[in-house]
Parts: structure tokens; C-alpha cells; sequence
């Protein structure tokens, strides 16, 4: 019997032929690790560590909090982890990581907050029969004798920061506390507890029995689908950059394009029109630091909207041209909304490029 985990679920919800590659044929990847992924482990080893010392009543400060990060990350990185984004340095990731740990310290130091297990292994019986198990780690777990009430706390190293409403759908900790309500007695409540560490946020969801025995159902669902499937279909995304099966994948028969392939950027280049006037005067599109200018930017959304990307997002400073990327995007794929946050800015969009007709 299989026993599943939350990894490989949504593996196959990602792409089924990633599933194939890494559950059932067993291919070695070639990308051993990507910064992203060594970044996190570090980060969580040096997060155990203060955890399991604090329990031995072990008192930490910041600056040996960093030692032991320095010394973790100088210790195991290798030329062999790659790094996705070429403009961002080794030192960029060092220090980002470095900055989820301090703002973590200074929020939760002395860490005397009734941890009683980092790293806890869950098993998870969907049925009762005990033919669908799914097995998984807690990062750290937490009891309040007190109140009875138990907290799945899970760390988040990415770049991303989801919603209250994703989080209240989210699969992974809620069936941790279907095995925390099977492991401890007369458990009261649970609240499932992330730490969004690159925004130094804490955000908390809570289940219902309902939910958590609907929960289970559809996760058995997910499993006989995927055990009875026989075709194993690739699925393009934007996560197609970090996968470390990339190159089986481009050999495999099916037509494939990489997200940033070249032949992509020079049919898009025909549709290239960059349009942006003062006073009459055409104005040429800025050109950043990195070498890109806001027209190569407006033709790599296009080419990754005709690759079949749903949601694309550009970061950039006050003052960048944002807003005259929009625009043009906009002119490029026809009807379009531009959605604000505030209505200074909406007043601010209609200023500049309906009264000044500079668009």
C-alpha cells in the first residue's frame, strides 16, 4: 500500500508527468537543489535548532542565531544548487534568509511558547478500513495544557503571500490535525498557523469536523484518481523554470516550449508596439538596470499569456513605469480593466493619460 503525502499530491496536481517522472519511474533529477530550496532548509534547520534548545532551557541571542545560520549555509552550499534567477547573487538569497531570521527572533524571542515537538511525523487515516493513509512532518507543534487547544505552526520561505480565503482551503494543515485529533485525547480546538517569514506575517485558519471529514473524501478521490490514471500529461506553467526534471521533459514526444524560450521573445517582437507621448512628442520606453526596457517587458507578458499563463506578476519601484506598461499591455491585448487599491490612483491614471492625451 501506497502511503501518500501532501508533497506528492500536489505534485500531480501541478503536472501529472512531473508525478510520473519523480513517484513512479524514479529518475534521478538533474538539478540537485534550487537556492530556493536550500535557502528554506536552512532556514528551518536553524529554526529546530533554537526550538530544541530552548526546551533544554537553552536561551539564545540574535548574534548566535546568525552564527549558526552563517556556519549552516557556508557548510553545505555547493556549485551544485542552482539559481533560477540569474540577476539575483548568492549573497542576495545569504542575506534574505538572514532577514527571515532576525525578524523572526525579535518577534518570538525568549520561543517559551509550549512547543512540544519540531518535525513532528504525522500518519493520517483517511478511511476507516485503513486502506488510504497519508503521511506528513509538522514543523512545529504547540500544546496549551491549559486550554487543550494544539497549534500546526508551518514556515513559508517564498516569496508569496496567500489570502485568508486560501488559507482557509488549504489542504496541507488541516489534514496534520485530522492526526493530531488521532494521536492526543479530548484535543479541544486546533488552529492551523502559518508564518509567511519574507513578510513576517503570522496568518491562523481553523476546520470544522464537517470539513475535515469532507476533506478526507476528496483526498481519496484525488488518490483513486491518481492511481487509475494511464497518461500522464504535462502541464506548462510558470513553475516549469524550477522543475528539476526540465530536460526529460523537453525530449519527451509531446511538444513542449520552455516558459523563456528564445523562438517565443522574436514572434512576439513582431507585435511589439510601444506607445507613450508628451505633449505630441513620442517618448522612447525606459530602459532599467538589468539591461530590459518597459517594451521588452510589455512583450514578455504577451508571450507568457500566449503560452497560457492565467496570472503573471511584475515587481517593480515607484517611479518604474508601471503604469505605462499597463497601459500598452493593454492597447496589445484589447479589453482590459486596470484595478487600484486607492482612488488617488485611479484619479491619477485618468490625469495622466486621458486629459494629457500622452497615450
Amino acid at each position: 500500500m501506497v502511503i501518500y503525502s501532501h508533497s506528492r499530491l500536489s505534485t500531480f496536481e501541478q503536472c501529472p508527468l512531473k508525478f510520473k517522472f519523480k513517484y513512479i519511474d524514479k529518475i534521478i533529477p538533474e538539478i540537485e537543489q534550487t537556492i530556493e530550496g536550500f535557502l528554506g532548509n536552512k532556514v528551518h534547520e536553524v529554526l529546530e535548532i533554537i526550538y530544541n534548545e530552548t526546551a533544554k532551557d537553552r536561551t539564545f541571542q540574535l548574534d548566535e542565531v546568525i552564527r549558526i545560520y552563517s556556519e549552516k549555509w557556508n557548510k553545505d552550499f555547493n556549485q551544485n544548487i542552482k539559481i533560477i534567477k540569474k540577476e539575483n547573487s548568492i549573497e542576495y538569497y545569504f542575506n534574505q534568509g538572514l532577514s527571515f531570521l532576525i525578524d523572526y527572533f525579535v518577534e518570538h524571542s525568549p520561543f517559551k511558547d509550549n512547543t512540544i515537538a519540531i518535525e513532528k511525523k504525522i500518519i493520517v487515516d483517511l478511511d476507516s478500513e485503513g486502506e488510504y493513509k497519508l503521511q506528513g512532518y509538522i514543523d512545529r507543534l504547540v500544546h496549551h495544557k491549559e486550554t487543550n487547544i494544539f497549534e500546526i505552526h508551518d514556515y513559508k520561505t517564498g516569496n508569496f503571500l496567500k489570502t485568508q480565503e486560501e488559507l482557509d482551503k488549504d489542504r496541507q494543515l488541516a489534514l496534520y490535525s485530522i492526526g493530531v485529533k488521532e494521536m492526543f485525547n479530548q484535543v479541544n480546538e486546533i488552529h492551523l498557523i502559518w508564518h509567511f517569514l519574507a513578510f513576517n506575517k503570522k496568518m491562523i485558519s481553523t476546520r470544522t469536523q464537517y470539513q475535515l471529514d469532507q476533506l478526507k473524501q476528496e483526498t481519496i478521490e484525488l488518490i483513486k484518481k491518481i492511481e487509475s490514471t494511464k497518461q500522464f500529461q504535462k502541464n506548462k506553467g510558470v513553475l516549469c523554470n524550477w522543475c528539476e526534471f526540465q530536460n526529460y521533459c523537453n525530449n519527451h514526444p509531446e511538444d513542449y516550449t520552455p516558459p523563456n524560450d528564445s523562438s517565443c521573445n522574436r514572434n512576439i517582437e513582431k507585435k511589439s508596439n510601444w506607445s507613450l507621448y508628451e505633449d505630441e512628442k513620442e517618448l522612447s520606453p525606459l530602459v532599467f538596470s538589468n539591461g530590459k526596457s518597459q517594451s521588452d517587458i510589455v512583450n514578455e507578458v504577451l508571450s507568457a499569456i500566449e503560452q497560457g499563463y492565467k496570472i503573471i506578476f511584475i515587481k517593480g519601484v515607484c517611479g518604474s513605469g508601471k503604469s505605462a506598461i499597463s497601459l500598452n499591455l493593454a492597447k496589445e491585448i484589447g479589453r482590459t480593466s486596470i484595478i487600484v487599491p486607492i482612488k488617488s490612483l485611479q484619479e491619477q491614471y485618468i490625469k495622466d493619460y486621458t486629459e494629457k492625451n500622452i497615450f
